[in-house]
């Protein structure tokens, strides 16, 4: 039988009908498995491959600054993820913390920014604002020790990590790369000139990529395996420049540099709704989706928190805030942000009714896991607020 695992090759969607007749020519080569939203750990950049940035976790109710640990160099876009036993963050380094204390429990010499934790492995790429002549490799260390696994050809201009289970794709500047978690070797890598896919993420077996436009990319063929082939792009959203994109099992969510919010049906391929695109349009910083709500950091004459009803594009809620958002979450139904007048903030269940705010400079990321909200800032400090 084709089972789930078995079915995704290199990271191949199975684009949406299936292939069902076609397996006898398109073939897996490095399977990879959709990751959940997880409660107890946060693996990914945005939580699961479907980048919602939401958790059903415990949301604190009167947080503080529990510990703050200065473990990593200065300077921006760090990488931020967490697992049932540990915070790890990157940037001019690496380094595991206990989550309960902070504890550092090993740290290792390399260069990264985005982060992925998959079964005892975590992963991480360059960043992209690395100065050139960095070493680009992107490395899979054990989660226990730190001991390295492997490491990989260089990748430039990194953007963001998809860890699946036996594929690692890196987004950048310059098109997707896919490595195999096992030994680190190259699967695939697109052409010279490709669009950006500055962030894929993987949805029902079908790998999309937000950069230029939305992209879903097509199920590879034998041929394409045998020769280490990219996978050939199915569809495109053109939007513009994409500066944030989620999706549900229905819709695919694109945030722009310019144009406001775009939601596709993801099965129909079609524009469902559009938000933020009138007279003055909005930059959206990032994107949330808590079941049939989603949220869009923007900044339209002000930074501001707006939600809508995912499925007809419908606002419910605005909150102004006093600074451009560096991290927004969804936590048991809260929204949590970071901005850059050094606060995170939570601004509650219902539309105006901010809960609390604790005080801490340069948030770069946010990390949310039963209870806590783990923070990294561009000075290298990570940070855990809790009851």
């Amino acid at each position: 039988m084709l089972t789930r695992r078995r079915a995704l090759g290199g990271l191949v969607g199975l684009a949406g009908a299936g292939v069902v007749g076609a397996a006898a020519t398109q073939v897996p080569a490095g399977p990879m498995s959709e990751l959940g939203p997880s409660n107890d750990a946060w693996p990914l950049r945005r939580n699961g491959t479907g980048r919602t940035a939401a958790t059903g976790g415990q949301v604190p109710f009167n947080p503080r600054v529990d510990w703050q640990r200065n473990v990593l160099d200065s300077g921006p876009e760090k990488g931020l993820v967490a697992d049932g036993e540990r915070v790890y963050a990157a940037g001019g380094g690496l380094v595991a913390l206990d989550r309960e204390d902070g504890t550092t429990a090993w740290e290792r010499d390399v260069v990264g920014g985005p982060l992925g934790v998959h079964r005892e492995t975590v992963f991480t790429a360059p960043a992209a604002t690395d100065p050139p002549g960095t070493d680009g490799a992107v490395h899979a260390v054990l989660a226990d020790d730190g001991t390295r696994r492997w490491s990989a050809g260089a990748v430039e201009d990194t953007r963001s990590l998809l860890v699946g289970e036996r594929t690692v794709v890196v987004g950048s500047e310059r098109g997707l790369v896919a490595i195999g978690t096992g030994d680190g070797d190259t699967l695939w890598t697109e052409p010279a000139g490709s669009p950006r896919g500055a962030f894929p993420l993987l949805v029902r077996f079908t790998l999309y990529a937000g950069g230029d436009g939305v992209t879903e990319f097509a199920t590879r063929s034998l041929a394409d395996a045998a020769t280490g082939a990219s996978p050939g792009r199915a569809w495109t959203g053109d939007v513009g420049t994409v500066t944030a994109v989620a999706s549900t099992d229905r819709y695919l969510l694109a945030g722009t540099a310019a144009a406001g919010l775009v939601c596709f049906d993801r099965r129909e391929r079609t524009t469902e709704w559009t938000a933020l695109d009138e007279e003055r349009p909005a930059a959206v910083d990032a994107l949330a989706i808590d079941g049939d709500r989603c949220f869009a950091a923007v900044r339209q004459d002000s930074p501001a928190v707006v939600g809508f009803d995912l499925r007809n594009g419908n606002r419910f809620q605005r909150d102004p805030l006093d600074g451009s958002v560096s991290d927004l979450v969804v936590v048991d139904g809260e929204v949590v942000v970071a901005t850059d007048a050094d606060v995170v903030r939570s601004l509650g269940r219902k539309p105006g009714r901010q809960r609390w705010r604790v005080e801490l400079f340069e948030v770069d990321k946010l990390a949310p896991v039963d209870g806590t909200i783990f923070a990294v800032t561009d000075g290298g400090s990570v940070a855990a607020i809790r009851d």
